[in-house]
């Protein structure tokens, strides 16, 4: 297949053409007409002590972001598990009759919660506080999250 452009003439090649070669040979050359020959030992050499300075970096990075996902992921669990207990105590009033803690059951085992109330600024109002606690890499890690409210009236 040939192409002219200007003054130039292009000829795309097949994917694998036979040579003749010296003494009758047949070599075959890659797209770009080249000659295809094996790589001498320096060239690989210097392959493999590329690969062995890149790979321990490339394995550090690829550890250092599987660590960073599974911290994500647990403040995220302790997020959502925090706020829905938030919104539950909130709702049930539950916040009102003080200090109270627990755990969120077996499916979210390893997180466990503590309510905290304070007075706040404007004496009618509270604070609620709940703190997610949980374990990772062998650290205790909190998560607070924080409300107002008001108290119900009787």
């Amino acid at each position: 297949m040939n192409f002219r452009f200007s003054k130039f003439k292009f000829r795309i090649a097949s994917e694998r053409q036979v040579v003749a070669g010296r003494g009758g040979q047949r070599r075959f050359t890659g797209v770009m007409g080249a000659l295809r020959r094996g790589f001498t030992l320096i060239e690989l050499l210097a392959t493999l002590v590329l690969i062995g300075l890149v790979m321990p970096v490339a394995m550090q990075v690829v550890t250092l972001c599987t660590g960073l996902s599974g911290q994500s992921r647990h403040r995220l669990e302790a997020a959502t598990l925090g706020r829905s207990k938030l919104c539950e105590l909130i709702a049930s009033g539950q916040w009102q009759t003080g200090g109270a803690g627990g755990d969120f059951g077996d499916n979210w085992e390893g997180y466990r919660w503590s309510m905290s109330q304070a007075a706040w600024s404007d004496p009618v109002v509270s604070q609620i506080d709940v703190t997610v606690v949980w374990a990772e890499r062998g650290r205790e890690r909190t998560l607070t999250l924080s409300t107002l409210a008001y108290p119900e009236e009787e």
